[in-house]
């Protein structure tokens, strides 16, 4: 963990130059409506700085490593979202639209109550499998899976418990307190995405500078994904309904 001003960050570092290309690109995409952990790219001087922390083998270049916000460090002020039920609707429907599947506890923190949420690694056509809505939502392998994400209050979940709870059982969940609540934010989050991002995609897919066939399918892929959404977004419904 580095800091810098106000602000915590983590250093992410991976082999794979896309990984950090799309954990830039799920920030770029949804920071103006999302509670979404800020990415940032390096400078030359913080690259080197950062170089003292790496193992023998391991290569740091402007490309492979980012910096991701702490989300333990925002403020409820600082978040587009301020309400639980908002917050998990547009995590739920902007995962939905990019694919990111891992749409789980170890990848979102709360403050005060209010989930931020990071890692777009399998988005993206990371796994270009998932770009079929019926594939991505039929995975149940383990709570990584879109197949297994759930919508409850506490309360509901709660009740099916009476003795202690593995981490295991609350991994695909997604915990609000109103239900009617959050479905309406659902709906109002598919118009607010289509407003947001539709005059973006191009622009951001080109800043982060993937190789030019991967940018134009990931173009591609963004633009019929908007197009489907409504659709998508009604097999999501169907999905975390499930008791």
């Amino acid at each position: 963990m580095v800091t810098g001003g106000q602000k915590a960050w983590i250093i992410k570092h991976s082999g794979n130059e896309d990984f950090a290309k799309r954990d830039q690109l799920g920030f770029l995409l949804g920071k103006d409506f999302c509670n979404i952990s800020e990415v940032k790219t390096l400078s030359e001087q913080e690259l080197e700085n950062i170089k003292q922390f790496s193992s023998p083998g391991e290569y740091f270049n402007s490309s492979n490593t980012i910096l991701v916000r702490l989300a333990h460090s925002y403020s409820i002020e600082e978040l587009p979202n301020k309400t639980l039920e908002e917050a998990v609707a547009t995590e739920l429907v902007y995962s939905v639209w990019v694919r990111r599947r891992d749409a789980h506890t170890e990848n979102r923190v709360y403050v005060k109550g209010i989930p931020i949420f990071f890692d777009f690694h399998v988005a993206f056509l990371g796994e270009p499998n998932l770009s079929d809505i019926n594939v991505f939502f039929s995975q149940t392998e383990d709570y990584g899976r879109a197949g297994l994400w759930r919508v409850k209050t506490w309360g509901d979940f709660l009740k099916q418990f009476t003795g202690s709870i593995h981490p295991n059982a609350i991994g695909p969940f997604h915990f609000v307190n109103d239900t009617e609540s959050f479905y309406q934010h659902v709906k109002l989050t598919k118009t607010k995405l289509k407003e947001k991002v539709s005059s973006k995609i191009d622009d951001y897919v080109q800043r982060v500078k993937f190789d030019s066939v991967r940018e134009a399918e990931i173009i591609k892929f963004l633009k019929k994904n908007l197009e489907t959404l409504d659709q998508d977004v009604n097999k999501m419904v169907e999905t975390i309904r499930q008791d």
